[in-house]
């Protein structure tokens, strides 16, 4: 069976930059097939020396404590609070707004997390910059109203686990999204869990991506967000 066309995340951020920045339509990207099946695996933590590395561990339940060093534990306290303090700027969605960030469509209903990307700064080289988050994340209010919660680091374009810095060590999961399926406007269109991704639409898998949340949350400050909208983590600082 011959799998849907897929383009790489570079692509993707190119069309929401191009979208976003320049209004220009994305639909003359070119696409590659491919030639190992469709994904299905959608949501994977580990990396060089991050998280616990099994892409099935069981997201439910409690956090487990982890062992870090203290050089480790001190790299994650600075990162949260350099990231907290960056943030605050854009408490206000239409702040985030005036500074360049598009939201993908998800996160529509109440409790669930709107994502927004700066496209320049997921293409640029930045690596764990607080004052270039490359995501921010809101929660959808009952009153309509979005509360920022966490930014998001995103390694460049092409990056892979090989590439992940390490912060905390177990601490600090990175986190990657395989499933994802991305309309030509850079918006989410779904996922392909099926095999497949809706008409119109292509599998575009992430970077490595680290949140960082700037308010409390009982499942740790670096817990990741599934494709569902639901807050997963193993580990809790």
């Amino acid at each position: 069976m011959t799998s849907r066309p897929r383009l790489s995340w570079r692509a993707a951020t190119i069309a929401l930059a191009a979208l976003a920045l320049a209004g220009l339509c994305a639909a003359g990207l070119a696409s590659v097939s491919s030639s190992d099946g469709p994904v299905i695996a959608g949501h994977e933590h580990g990396g060089a020396g991050q998280g616990n590395g099994d892409p099935t561990h069981d997201h439910g339940g409690a956090a487990s404590a982890v062992a870090v060093t203290g050089a480790q534990q001190a790299r994650a306290d600075a990162l949260i609070s350099s990231t907290t303090q960056a943030l605050a700027a854009y408490a206000d969605v239409s702040a985030a707004e005036n500074a360049g960030y598009r939201w993908i469509g998800d996160g529509t209903t109440v409790g669930q997390y709107r994502h927004y990307v700066q496209p320049q700064y997921l293409l640029d080289s930045d690596v764990l910059d607080p004052a270039h988050v490359e995501s921010l994340v809101y929660r959808t209010q009952a009153d309509g109203s979005l509360q920022l919660v966490s930014g998001m680091y995103i390694l460049p374009p092409g990056d892979t686990r090989a590439d992940v810095p390490d912060v905390g060590g177990d601490l600090t999961p990175w986190h990657i999204h395989t499933n994802l399926c991305w309309s030509r406007d850079g918006t989410i269109a779904g996922t392909n869990d099926s095999g497949s991704c809706p008409a119109g639409s292509f599998n575009a898998p992430t970077p490595p991506m680290l949140h960082v949340w700037i308010v409390d949350n009982p499942d740790g400050r670096f817990a990741a967000i599934d494709e569902n909208g639901e807050v997963s983590a193993t580990h809790v600082p």
